[in-house]
């Protein structure tokens, strides 16, 4: 496996269990399914949209494309 594609599927895994347990904490408070898909979304969605942003130059040359 390429080791750009293992990054990016572990990164990809940290992100969605990170939404997951977002959404468990709420369902948990006693919200609804809806709104707590909704808040985990809004809590977790700058963490995962802007966290890999800067990674491209911190990965090594074998990740970089051709």
């Amino acid at each position: 496996m390429n080791p750009c594609a293992a990054l990016d599927f572990g990164l990809a895994v940290d992100y969605a269990l990170l939404v997951v347990t977002r959404h468990r904490g709420e369902l948990a408070t006693g919200t609804s399914v809806r709104d707590a898909a909704t808040a985990a979304v809004r809590a977790t969605s700058h963490a995962v949209f802007y966290s890999p942003r800067p990674s491209p130059r911190a990965w090594p040359r074998s990740c970089s494309s051709p």
